[in-house]
């Protein structure tokens, strides 16, 4: 069994790591060409740099985040996908025929 010291280690370890990810320092320049980079690290040529804070943008509406994993939202998505391919499928071959 492992010993509880090891355990508290262990999860300082995953902490730091979790808070050096979101920490990271993002760079932004454009190059001669005028094309615009992003970047963990600053340009390789030298020039000049700005730095730019990562945004993270929340979901649209908490309602949407359960429906994700809701498995009768994806069956009834999947069975309203199907009708509408069997309808373009009538539908083509109605003109087909006229």
């Amino acid at each position: 069994m492992p010993h509880a010291a090891t355990g508290r280690a262990l999860a300082a370890c995953l902490l730091l790591a979790a808070f050096s990810a979101v920490a990271q320092t993002m760079y932004r320049w454009v190059d001669e060409k005028g094309v615009t980079h992003f970047s963990e690290s600053p340009p390789p040529d030298g020039s000049k740099a700005s730095k730019v804070e990562p945004k993270v943008t929340p979901p649209s509406s908490p309602q949407a985040a359960p429906a994700r994993n809701d498995p009768d939202a994806w069956k009834a998505q999947d069975a309203e996908f199907r009708r509408r391919q069997i309808d373009r499928q009538r539908d083509a071959a109605r003109q087909s025929c006229d």
